[in-house]
């Protein structure tokens, strides 16, 4: 874990909102990955090319990365393999024979195609060509990818509910503009409105499964940014809902409190991948650029009125109980209190996680780190009600990878 360091306080920069109608970069983000996990895919099976097909509504077979030339996957006897492995969701070892302006590696083409599964419901299919001989089991190479299909899975559904996000924002903000209009003099045009309860009900309810829908959107979009942050937005709301049931429980309930504890690094969106990514120690520079997120976080939902207070724990959540946090230095009470809660959760999921440069610290250790910090870093309150959460309630949060 990063020790916080001590800075002065000073006068909150104000920054002008950021435009977050570009989610196609975050798809491309996603794709780029999905390339990435392709390549090592093939790699692994020692092929010579492949494909990850997505399966979407009606059986719809889209071609999402290839290796080489995408046009030979568009259409054929290996689209058509794909399809059979889908339809009897099995991974499948076996050979085509295609002409020699169609054929990827080898005169009958062999290849390994497996449905890559999340929850029950097939996402899509990995396909890789070229296999060496003699023939594999599908069972043995299946073995030799390790986590990669679930992995491609998980991609796969976080590209879903991106496209779905992005094709539904022109939507989003006609039905705001709506309910704005409805709210304009309500109380004074109560009777002329009767007849249209039913409406509004159905039109608030469907606006409250979209700030969800755009909470989780952002969430995942910070996750597909940062490569070593794999479930940490969903533990850390966890842990954080529980100790504010505990210290605070008119809160208990809040979605303001778990949509600031889930947006917490969303201005990781504002930080360049080189920053963010970079496997080894930090520079100071690149830890100023990284102490700018709390403020790019709060930019980045300003204007945005169902997540108010949620900003607030955004912007604060790396202050400190005794005044040392950034970026204003408040200190005790002066601090927002989901952003009281929130510190001990973030930094106990850090120590017990993996990370490139480190592996995970026992869970036990991390408490005691917790303890030590009781007063100083964390508020005490806070820290006693963490502490008294017991290892059978713990240790299934711990071992979650994130829930879209």
């Amino acid at each position: 874990m990063q020790a916080d360091v001590p800075t002065k306080r000073k006068a909150p920069t104000v920054e002008p909102p950021l435009d977050l109608s570009a989610t196609t970069s975050v798809i491309e983000r996603t794709r780029e990955k999905c390339g990435r996990m392709l390549g090592r895919a093939v790699t692994t099976l020692s092929g010579t090319d492949g494909a990850v097909f997505a399966v979407g509504t009606e059986r719809a077979f889209e071609a999402i990365t290839t290796m080489r030339d995408g046009s030979a996957w568009m259409v054929g006897p290996l689209k058509e393999a794909g399809r059979a492995v889908v339809k009897g969701n099995q991974p499948v070892v076996s050979e085509v024979a295609r002409g020699p302006a169609q054929r990827l590696s080898g005169l009958n083409e062999r290849y390994f195609a497996v449905p890559l599964e999340l929850d029950g419901e097939i996402l899509g299919v990995l396909v890789v060509t070229g296999l060496p001989s003699p023939e594999p089991s599908a069972a043995v190479e299946l073995q030799r990818l390790g986590p990669l299909p679930e992995m491609l899975a998980l991609v796969l559904d976080r590209l879903r509910m991106l496209s779905a996000l992005d094709k539904r924002g022109s939507d989003i903000t006609a039905l705001r503009r709506q309910l704005d209009a409805f709210a304009v003099d309500f109380r004074s045009t109560y009777q002329a409105e009767r007849n249209r309860s039913v409406q509004l009900s159905d039109t608030l309810a469907e606006l409250e499964r979209t700030y969800t829908a755009t909470v989780g959107g952002l969430a995942m979009a910070v996750e597909a940014k940062d490569e070593c942050t794999g479930g940490h937005l969903y533990r850390v709301s966890r842990y954080g809902m529980l100790v504010t049931s505990m210290v605070a429980p008119d809160h208990a309930n809040d979605p303001q409190f778990e949509f600031g504890f889930l947006l917490h690094d969303v201005g990781k969106l504002g930080v360049p991948d080189m920053v963010l990514n970079k496997p080894g120690p930090l520079t100071d520079q690149e830890w100023e650029v990284m102490r700018e997120h709390p403020g790019k976080g709060r930019s980045i939902l300003e204007g945005i009125d169902f997540l108010s207070e949620a900003r607030q724990i955004v912007f604060a959540h790396h202050e400190r109980w005794d005044g040392k946090g950034y970026p204003q230095g408040l200190r005790e009470r002066e601090i927002p209190l989901g952003a009281l809660i929130f510190p001990l959760c973030d930094a106990f999921d850090a120590m017990t996680s993996d990370r490139p440069y480190r592996a995970a610290m026992a869970r036990d250790e991390a408490r005691e780190r917790i303890r030590a910090g009781s007063g100083t870093q964390f508020w005490s309150l806070a820290v006693e009600a963490f502490l008294s959460l017991t290892s059978d309630v713990l240790d299934p949060i711990m071992g979650e990878h994130g829930q879209a």
